[in-house]
Formats: structure tokens, C-alpha cells, sequence
């Protein structure tokens, strides 16, 4: 939600068909334009059906004809929407609750490295090691992630 003076700089907003992002575009300085970006992807689910926004997801995606498992399908159209972006010259601030730990291996680190995404944990410090942000785990799984331009210098 966009209140008081910056929601005059909202260029567009919008969000993704199966509920999986939402963003607001801002202009900045310059002609920039920078993408507020808030995603979640669903847990990994050890059952078959359910109710979970995961099951959800999978009927969704079957009704388009769509083979991926949801976390296959958040993080293919993801990377491919801020692919888009980048090479139109927008900058992100990524942030969510990703449910999936950054590190080797994971589909999330794939994302950030990706060469025209890449994207930074703006998060990344030594207060932050070891601090769970999940309430049933030691782990973090909810992250900001932003373009490296976007950081001070």
C-alpha cells in the first residue's frame, strides 16, 4: 500500500494471474523507474491434496494446461517477468516470503544470479545469521532482495 506523497510517483501496479506477486512502478530520478515487487511462494507440500495456497495453485495451473509444479512455475515466471524488466532498464526491490532458504542449489539463488536479473540480499549482515524468520523454523525464508544499483554507495 502507497500512501501520502509517493503515491504520486506510482506510474503502473499490477499483479500476477495466479496471485503469486504484486508491484507498484514508481518513477524515480532521472527517468528511472523502480519496481516495488512483494511475491510469495508456496511451501513445499508433502501431500497430495489440501487446501494450502500450494493445492490451489496446482489446479490453477492444470486449467491452463501448465506442467510445473507451483514453485517451478513461481520461479520460471518470475525470473521471466523481471528479465523483462531489467532489459527495458527498471530497477527492482524484491521482497517476500519466499519459503525456500538462499543458498547453493536453491531455485532463489538461481534467481538472484541470474546474469540479466541479478539481484542482492539487501538483508545480508552478520546481525542477520542465524535469526529464523519463520515461527516453526530456525531457517530465513523471507528476504528483500533489490538491484545492485539501488544500494548506497
Amino acid at each position: 500500500m502507497t500512501q501520502g506523497n509517493l503515491t504520486g510517483c506510482i506510474v503502473a501496479k499490477g499483479a500476477n494471474n495466479y496471485g503469486r506477486w504484486v508491484y507498484t512502478k514508481f518513477a524515480a530520478k532521472n527517468n528511472t523507474v523502480i519496481t516495488v515487487l512483494t511475491a510469495y511462494q508456496p511451501c513445499k507440500v508433502s501431500k497430495k491434496q489440501g487446501i494450502m495456497t500450494y493445492h490451489q495453485q496446482v489446479t490453477m495451473l492444470q486449467q491452463d494446461g501448465h506442467q510445473l509444479t507451483p514453485r517451478e512455475a513461481f520461479i520460471t515466471d518470475i525470473t521471466k517477468w523481471l528479465e523483462e524488466g531489467k532489459k527495458k532498464g527498471k530497477l527492482f526491490i524484491v521482497g517476500g516470503d519466499f519459503n525456500e532458504v538462499l543458498e547453493i542449489g536453491s531455485t532463489l539463488l538461481k534467481l538472484c544470479t541470474n546474469k540479466t536479473v541479478l539481484l542482492v540480499d539487501s538483508l545480508a549482515s552478520k546481525e542477520r545469521e542465524n535469526k529464523s524468520s519463520s515461527l516453526r523454523g530456525q531457517a530465513i525464508i523471507d528476504y528483500v532482495f533489490v538491484s545492485p544499483e539501488l544500494l548506497p554507495v
